[in-house]
């Protein structure tokens, strides 16, 4: 990240909404766990760019309009209690709303459409532990879960012939499990 275009950054954010999200080969700056986000990010109708100035620091991504960070820990970049007070800054002084990822979380790799088909198979229980722990693991469901609070991404329940589930409450409880600071 030494190697960062900082000032380019900035500058390139100088008016939102960006006219021109590849104003900077940002795949050529992220990390693995970023790009991995940056790609799942592609599938829904959010804006939330990478590297976005927020104060004195830079947020993994990031959207000034709704206020919202995401921020993937790799274990090199971070320490929970610094990531606590630096959240907890960007909330108090800016009003911001960080969610974070741990990096392993970016490869558990199962998406919406598959937990719906898998859900399809099992019986009530287990299908309601299956959704479970998709919105408790993986950077996936977490954009999933922003997309669908924060952009007003629409979201379908899961139908299957034992019932239905109403994904609303696993959103809830994803994007709390997400934050360090409340």
């Amino acid at each position: 990240m030494d190697n960062m275009p900082w000032n380019e950054i900035r500058a390139g954010y100088k008016t939102w909404p960006v006219q021109d999200r590849y104003f900077i080969d940002w795949v050529k700056y992220m990390t693995p766990i970023e790009n991995r986000a940056w790609q799942d990010m592609a599938g829904f109708d959010m804006e939330l760019m990478p590297q976005y100035p927020v104060g004195n620091v830079f947020v993994d991504f990031g959207n000034p309009e709704k206020k919202i960070a995401l921020e993937l820990d790799g274990k090199i970049y971070h320490n929970a209690e610094k990531d606590y007070l630096r959240d907890k800054k960007l909330f108090d002084e800016y009003g911001w709303i960080v969610y974070r990822a741990k990096g392993y979380e970016s490869h558990i790799c199962q998406d919406i459409y598959e937990l719906r088909d898998n859900c399809r198979e099992l019986d009530v229980h287990n299908s309601n532990r299956l959704v479970e722990h998709f919105f408790d693991a993986g950077t996936y469901s977490l954009i999933y879960s922003i997309a669908h609070r924060h952009f007003g991404m629409p979201v379908k329940p899961i139908r299957y012939d034992c019932g239905t589930i109403e994904l609303d409450p696993y959103i809830s409880y994803c994007l709390k499990g997400h934050r360090l600071y409340r």
